[in-house]
């Protein structure tokens, strides 16, 4: 699987809004997270909204599920969870599964 991950402002915003997209993904703030669906919508594309600064888990099914969720635990407890990030959320594709027991992490 191959994913875009475009950085930017207005402008960048703007351009990528205008092409339609198979889904949308989008973490930031209400307020653009209300642009981002508004545009979305008029091409009925489908929208991921990660809103508030949580920092979400992106899992694909190709991955080592193991050791992503060696890496999620991680990064939810470094530092006692004093991090100016918060893992809130994992999302993965329906069919990755994972069933590695705690005690295998």
């Amino acid at each position: 699987a191959a994913y875009t991950v475009v950085l930017g402002a207005v402008h960048e915003t703007e351009a990528l809004l205008a092409h339609r997209w198979a889904h949308i993904f989008f973490t930031g703030s209400t307020r653009v997270g209300r642009i981002i669906a508004a545009k979305a919508g008029e091409h009925l594309t489908p929208v991921t909204l990660e809103l508030g600064g949580k920092s979400p888990v992106v899992i694909d099914e190709d991955c080592d599920l193991a050791l992503a969720a060696k890496r999620v635990l991680f990064g939810k407890v470094q530092n006692s969870g004093q991090v100016s990030f918060g893992l809130a959320d994992v999302v993965a594709r329906a069919r990755a599964r994972l069933r590695a027991s705690s005690r295998e992490l």
